[in-house]
This record gives C-alpha cells, sequence and structure tokens, in this order.
C-alpha cells in the first residue's frame, strides 16, 4: 500500500508537532496553537498551527527523559492515533569513529 501526498503531508505535521512542549490533553486550540508558535520559534504560521489544531489533540506528551526520549500521543477528528517521537536528545558524548580512519 503506497502512502499518498497527502498522508506524507499530515505525517510531517505531526512529526513537526511532536517538537513543541506540549502539555497532556491540551485539547483547547489556543493552547494547542500557543504551544505550537512558541516551542516551534515561530516555524509554524498561525495558518498552520491553527489548521493542525483544528484537526488534532495532544493526547499525551511525554519529555526529555532522563535518557533522552521525547514522544507525544496526537488523535484525529477520527479518534485515529498516531505517536510522534523525538530524535533522541543525548548526554552521551559523540565519539567520532571516522576521525583517526586511514
Amino acid at each position: 500500500m503506497s502512502a499518498t501526498i497527502q498522508e506524507y503531508f499530515q505525517n510531517a505535521q505531526l512529526s513537526q508537532a511532536s517538537y513543541a512542549i506540549l502539555n497532556e490533553g491540551a485539547t483547547n486550540e489556543l493552547t494547542l496553537i500557543r504551544a505550537l508558535r512558541l516551542e516551534q520559534d515561530d516555524d509554524y504560521s498561525v495558518t498552520q498551527a491553527t489548521l493542525f489544531a483544528a484537526h488534532y489533540d495532544a493526547i499525551h506528551s511525554q519529555q526529555n527523559t532522563p535518557n533522552g526520549f521525547s514522544a507525544t500521543l496526537f488523535k484525529d477528528q477520527s479518534d485515529v492515533y498516531t505517536l510522534a517521537i523525538w530524535g533522541i536528545k543525548s548526554t552521551i558524548p559523540r565519539i567520532n569513529i571516522w576521525k583517526n580512519a586511514v
């Protein structure tokens, strides 16, 4: 089954929104819009945030555990759930294995 452009777009929106610090149960549209705009350094336009908030609720958001895990569970108007996971924020020093490679 191949994904449509619309599905790719929706997944990109959910991915970007997962980087906002959202409070659990952020079902109030204004709260969700504010979080998307503030936490994204205005990368989310007012229109984009408004349209997102009209279609999705943040059901649960787990932010920055000690091991660097963050994820948000969203629900759309059709009661379809999507789990969006951040890239891991690690406090472990990075080791460049290629630095001394020949």
